[in-house]
């Protein structure tokens, strides 16, 4: 190699090895997350912290759950119009028990760590480590339990440890957790009511009593997902470092510093001046004297240099967006004048209800039914194929339309079944397939409409006909004439209209 050469990959490696101390933090003995004060680990005792103390993080933890549960989805079995078995337990169930208020607390509780649990209290009158009814230590019984939902709890990751796996390759439900460690006590209200002795029982619980909530469609495991704040931690520290440290210069601005300069000629300060001085200061600040007496020497303010802090929490909070996927004003509203423009709202209401579909539906909505089911709680529904046919979990739609979009979609319908009635497209396509194919009808809307008792055309289906047949313009057209309604009237009866013969004079 010669010396060229050597300068040359001498370079690259300085500039590799600058690019890696950017990536790792480590520049020799520099470590940068120390110097700016990032945590090397994050426990779940930090995340719970930073949750119940810090705003914006509170927000990241609970603003998908909170739009993702904006409204509750409809479970029932078929799209009949009769209300079946299944249907009317799952009404009344929901309601008694608060399933839905719950679930979605599981949901926001979830992300605070990497999972959280649902405790289903039954009173079946068993042992908190046994299987529930419906349950065995291999995983479901033969047929379900008879046991009735009395309570339920939420715990967090702090508050319920796995303490115990399934290690059988053989069981369906190898390395999954077998018994949790649940802490019964209210940590966070007990410690405002000192007059208060919470419970603080820690029980051992088997899998079956729980519902384990993770989201971990970003991950490898079907244990742990990622806290919610993992991917914007720093920024979360950020944003409390810069309100602190803007606060506190606020706070120490309020009141200048003040220099005494003893005058050269003076000499220095005697001991005893210098304590009037002490005196005069305590007067100015503590108490209502507005001037400071003092022999020799001369006061002068120092002025602080405050800077507003509102460039860096902005830079802070828009990079947290932008991490989490978030239009900024989900994150902070209207602050600073931001706006969220229609392409933004789009995304995130696709966000939203993927997350609906994929996540809070199978994760934490089905499995918590299913599980009831299996406990006895909820009646099983109705067979197909030999097994229970499964039910549907729907979400009303983000967007609703606007009056004036439900009144286009409604004039182009009928505009679309005047041409379809008028053309004799029947013949072609059923009515009923018509309106489920093309129009987008549910089928027991498109049969109601198909069972309807017919009629004549009224007068405004009438000139709605002719006008697109190009009757009124006289333009030639494909579609067939409107068909003359049949004459109904009573021969024996005399038209209105008609005009009566003159009686003669002399009658």
């Amino acid at each position: 190699m010669n010396k060229f050469d050597t300068i040359v990959t001498n370079a690259l490696l300085s500039r590799a090895a600058f690019y890696n101390s950017l990536l790792d933090g480590k520049n020799e003995d520099r470590n940068i997350d120390d110097e700016v004060g990032y945590p090397e680990s994050i426990s779940i005792d930090d995340y719970v912290q930073m949750y119940r103390r810090q705003d914006i993080a509170q927000r990241v933890v609970t603003l998908e759950p909170e739009e993702s549960w904006s409204e509750y989805p409809d479970i029932y079995e078929t799209d009949e119009g009769r209300e079946t078995a299944f249907e009317k337990a799952v009404s009344t169930f929901v309601v008694e028990t608060s399933l839905h208020e719950y679930l979605a607390k599981v949901d926001t509780v979830s992300g605070i760590g990497q999972y959280a649990v649902l405790f289903i209290g039954l009173d079946d009158g068993g042992e908190f480590d046994t299987p529930a009814p419906g349950f065995t230590d291999g995983g479901l019984a033969d047929t379900p339990g008879q046991a009735n939902v009395l309570y339920y709890r939420v715990f967090d990751q702090s508050s319920a440890r796995i303490s115990e796996y399934e290690r059988d390759r053989n069981n369906p439900r190898y390395g999954q957790p077998k018994v949790y460690e649940l802490d019964f006590q209210d940590t966070i209200d007990s410690t405002l009511d000192t007059n208060a002795t919470p419970v603080t029982d820690t029980i051992q619980v088997h899998w079956s009593r729980v519902i384990h909530v993770a989201d971990t469609r970003l991950t490898t495991s079907e244990i742990f997902g990622f806290p919610r704040m993992e991917p914007v931690f720093n920024r979360l520290f950020d944003v409390r470092k810069i309100n602190a440290a803007s606060g506190e210069a606020y706070w120490k601005g309020g009141f200048p510093g003040y220099a005494f300069e003893v005058d050269p000629q003076n000499g220095e300060l005697s001991e005893e001046d210098r304590e009037n001085i002490k005196d005069e200061i305590y007067k100015y600040e503590q108490g209502l004297s507005r001037y400071f007496a003092g022999v020799g020497v001369q006061v002068k303010p120092l002025t602080p240099t405050l800077v507003s802090p509102q460039p860096f929490i902005d830079n802070a909070l828009r990079m947290i967006a932008a991490a989490k996927g978030y239009p900024i004003t989900k994150l902070v509203g209207n602050y600073g004048g931001n706006q969220t423009n229609a392409q933004d709202e789009d995304a995130w209401k696709k966000k939203i209800a993927q997350r609906r579909e994929l996540f809070v539906t199978p994760k934490i909505i089905r499995a918590t039914i299913n599980r009831i089911q299996q406990f006895g709680a909820l009646p099983p529904t109705k067979k197909q194929n030999g097994k229970p046919r499964p039910y549907i979990v729907k979400w009303k739609p983000l967007a609703e339309m606007t009056e004036g979009e439900k009144a286009e979609i409604g004039l182009k319908r009928t505009e679309a079944l005047a041409r379809y009635t008028t053309a004799g497209a029947e013949s072609a396509v059923p009515l009923v397939e018509w309106l489920t194919k093309f129009m987008g009808l549910r089928f027991e809307e498109a049969e109601a409409i198909a069972k309807a008792e017919r009629s004549e055309f009224s007068p405004v289906l009438k000139e709605l006909a002719a006008g697109m047949s190009g009757q009124q313009n006289n333009t030639p057209s494909s579609i067939p004439d409107v068909p003359k309604p049949t004459d109904t009237k009573d021969p024996n009866k005399t038209p209105v209209n008609t005009q009566q013969k003159e009686k003669p004079a002399n009658a």
